[in-house]
């Protein structure tokens, strides 16, 4: 059958409306387009694009307002429990006046991103079967959508459709390439950490080379070896604090071990993670670093050194920021926590007789 242009602007531009979308950097970028091109055609004023996660059952929302500023709704209740709801349950257009939209939805009608309003209409973003998204048109002017009009908005919808999909595979391979270089870094860390295990005799350079490499890789600024001493019921810390990045300040002493956190770690033999606040009563180390640290609040973090079953002390880790101690960062403290372990195992300063 041979193919008959038409005076249909949609008809004769589709490809380049289609490029135009494809171009677009961010999905508020692409609603923008679409909102543009929605006013070219007498179709829509404004236009919004909704993104489905499945799995989390979340709907996110991306526009743009009248000034050109980016609008990003993410995991708002009210977009769950809205139009793209209903559209979820029969996978049709949805389409309304305002009156009904009002009516149905009032929690939604109050917010600017629905006003003004006179009709509403909601297309759905589908691919393999599945709905993924939608695109929402507002009409500001009373005149209501003739079936042609529905046709051309799910012509267009297509068209984002395709560029939606195109952001979130590039979406996705950028978060695949930040996971890639973060496990590189990862594998880079714990090679060095690995290096100064296998390289460094004297326990002094160890607990210094092992702390420039936690405070240049995590930014942690109080990290220190908690040892268990010759002497029966002593600890030996060793502690690098960095006040000054470039001269950081490096401390030993001998403590009791009864009642420190290092105790109930090392009888526990599990990680310990709390929050110390300077008006509670704390043992000396504890007190020391918030007359170190400006009386700022602590997140203390503190991993077992476990070898070969036996107990040899602990790894621990004070910072006035607790976001530091993220479950990715932890997961990877701990391994280095593992192979310090094996450093210490190797030192004289703990009898290899020495019960756990």
């Amino acid at each position: 059958m041979s193919y008959t242009p038409t005076n249909d602007p949609l008809d004769q531009g589709l490809f380049d409306i289609t490029r135009t979308l494809l171009q677009q950097p961010d999905l508020c970028a692409l609603a923008r387009s679409l909102a543009w091109h929605a006013r070219q055609m007498n179709l829509a004023d404004r236009a919004n694009i909704l993104l489905w996660q499945s799995e989390q059952r979340r709907v996110y929302l991306y526009s743009t307002d009248e000034q050109d500023r980016d609008i990003r709704y993410e995991d708002e209740p009210l977009l769950a429990n809205g139009p793209f709801r209903r559209m979820l349950s029969r996978p049709d257009v949805l389409h309304c006046q305002a009156e009904t939209f009002k009516e149905t939805w009032p929690a939604l009608a109050r917010l600017d991103l629905y006003a003004p309003l006179a009709h509403y209409c909601l297309t759905p973003l589908a691919a393999d079967g599945r709905i993924f998204g939608g695109c929402e048109f507002l009409r500001n002017n009373d005149r209501p959508w003739s079936d042609s009009d529905f046709s051309r908005l799910q012509t267009l919808t297509q068209a984002a459709g395709l560029a939606v999909e195109q952001l979130m595979a590039r979406q996705n391979s950028s978060d695949s390439y930040e996971v890639l270089c973060r496990e590189r870094n990862d594998f880079r860390l714990l090679v060095a950490i690995t290096n100064a295990v296998l390289s460094k005799l004297d326990l002094d350079e160890l607990v210094t080379e092992v702390s420039r490499e936690i405070q240049r890789n995590f930014g942690i600024d109080s990290i220190s070896m908690v040892l268990r001493s010759e002497r029966k019921g002593k600890l030996l810390v060793y502690s690098t604090h960095y006040l000054d990045k470039n001269a950081p300040l490096y401390d030993q002493s001998e403590v009791d071990e009864k009642g420190t956190l290092s105790e109930k770690v090392m009888r526990n033999k599990k990680m310990l993670m709390l929050n110390l606040h300077s008006r509670d009563q704390h043992a000396p180390y504890e007190r020391m670093l918030f007359d170190m640290w400006g009386e700022q609040d602590q997140t203390l973090c503190l991993f077992p050194l476990i070898f070969r079953e036996r107990i040899l002390g602990t790894l621990k880790l004070a910072q006035c920021k607790a976001q530091v101690f993220t479950a990715s960062n932890l997961e990877l403290l701990n391994q280095i926590a593992e192979r310090i372990a094996i450093a210490v195992d190797k030192r004289p300063l703990l009898p290899r007789n020495q019960p756990s």
